[in-house]
């Protein structure tokens, strides 16, 4: 790694009747929960702070996922933004990197990850970033809940 991890210091459930904390085993610690079968968009929201020097390289998340299932899609949206000193977290727009579907097949409770390139705008060092990780229904067909470890992002 050229630099990171960078980890969340707070996440936080926005659609809080889909979304929740969850250990799937005792092997796995506390993860984002999503609702088995989701019904509608569901969103985490992870806040990190950049250093004072940015990493050089390409930078990334990893989505690290669990579920009780030998068969179905999840589809996660990884979407965000960032804002320094003096100016106003609404008025920055979220960029989204793209729907990622991971897969689990075989074996239930197998970790399957998916690493997202972050590359849909520009980071900046001391800034705070805001990740929403967004649970999309379109083409979900998992039927168990899912467990996402809380994302770090790394610069390769």
């Amino acid at each position: 790694m050229a630099g990171g991890p960078i980890l969340p210091f707070s996440c936080v459930p926005i659609t809080a009747d889909r979304v929740f904390t969850v250990i799937l085993t005792a092997e796995m610690p506390e993860s984002l929960g999503f609702e088995a079968s989701l019904g509608a968009d569901a969103i985490w929201r992870c806040f990190y702070r950049m250093p004072p020097v940015i990493p050089t390289g390409t930078a990334k998340t990893l989505l690290g996922c669990q579920a009780n299932a030998t068969t179905g899609n999840a589809r996660l949206n990884v979407k965000w933004k960032s804002w320094g000193a003096n100016e106003v977290p609404a008025a920055a727009s979220l960029t989204a990197e793209g729907v990622a579907t991971i897969t689990f097949a075989t074996t239930a409770y197998r970790l399957t990850e998916s690493i997202i390139t972050m590359d849909a705008d520009t980071f900046v060092a001391n800034e705070l970033v805001q990740v929403d990780l967004v649970g999309e229904t379109a083409s979900w067909t998992l039927a168990a809940l899912l467990g996402v470890l809380p994302p770090p992002i790394y610069w390769e």
